[in-house]
């Protein structure tokens, strides 16, 4: 079975086609799709990498994989199964990752020097613009949306407040609820002393399941530099710590902006390089960051 592999600011993922994995005889249901991400995504006995990317035709209804949003000018549909066989509605890194093996498959339009690649998630239809530098590095922007800030939307079991604070490194800090395609937990430290805390990362990670949030989340822990710029640790549901995360840099901009912390535009410094978050006219925000291809693997399923 042949997968590619691709990061975006080292977040990390395996991609393949529907078809290619119906033709090598696996059963295409949630289980069988979340047992092979485990195998492949496995950092010492696979491949490794955060996720399982997965294109589909546009409007290719499959049991069990819950309500895609569809649309005539979609030009294909992407799965997302977690490094740990869960399942997510999206991925804003992965969306351009994918993006990018879908223009290499011939999915998408071309305008002048961008490729553009509409597709159907569970987080709705997102589009990706992707576009190479003078010295060809690859970069995407994928329109994200509107972050949701309802309660009910999130999931988030509390009052009409989406402020809620958390309990992290021995101090109570003011902590943001926002969904930017997953559940975000966007949670300010003090310093960058606290960032690199040895015991920062066993307790964030805990946080993802705090009882507040019925479908968990993922959290976001940030210093905010200054309006324009944060440094951030991000600690995914189904992979962990992570190096970045487009949704987590997406979440924080917004709950930051919604605070009165941030201006519209802010870039977010993760462990794994650099992304720009944009506010838009309409309210959307706009996700931009390089795409790198690693590999085409052949792996033994």
């Amino acid at each position: 079975m042949i997968f590619e592999k691709c990061e975006s600011t080292g977040n990390d993922f395996l991609i393949a086609t529907m078809a290619d994995l119906e033709y090598e005889g696996i059963t295409i249901s949630p289980e069988g799709l979340s047992a092979v991400a485990q195998k492949v995504c496995d950092r010492h006995f696979g491949i490794g990498a955060d996720g399982l990317l997965l294109l589909d035709e546009p409007g290719n209804d499959r049991a069990g994989f819950g309500l895609y949003e569809k649309s005539d000018d979609a030009h294909c549909r992407m799965y997302l199964v977690n490094a740990d066989g869960s399942h997510a509605e999206m991925s804003g890194n992965g969306s351009r990752c994918f993006s990018a093996y879908a223009a290499a498959h011939g999915y998408g339009t071309h305008g002048g020097d961008s490729h553009k690649v509409i597709m159907e998630t569970l987080a709705g239809i997102k589009s990706v613009v992707l576009t190479a530098d003078t010295r060809g590095t690859l970069h995407g922007d994928v329109d994200m949306g509107i972050a949701l800030t309802e309660p009910a939307e999130i999931p988030l079991l509390a009052d009409n407040s989406l402020d809620v604070p958390a309990e992290l490194l021995g101090k109570v800090r003011k902590g943001v609820v926002v969904n930017s395609g997953v559940p975000h937990w966007v949670i300010i430290l003090d310093s960058h002393e606290e960032l690199e805390s040895p015991e920062l990362a066993s307790q964030a990670l805990a946080l993802r399941f705090d009882d507040r949030f019925p479908n968990t989340t993922n959290v976001s822990v940030v210093v905010l530099d200054s309006p324009e710029h944060v440094t951030t640790r991000v600690f995914e549901r189904g992979a962990d710590e992570t190096l970045s995360c487009g949704t987590g840099a997406t979440a924080i901009a917004a709950a930051l902006h919604g605070a009165g912390l941030t201006k519209g535009d802010v870039s977010i410094s993760l462990r794994g390089g650099e992304l720009s978050v944009a506010l838009q006219s309409d309210g959307t925000w706009l996700l931009g960051g390089p795409v790198h291809k690693i590999a085409r693997c052949e792996f033994d399923l």
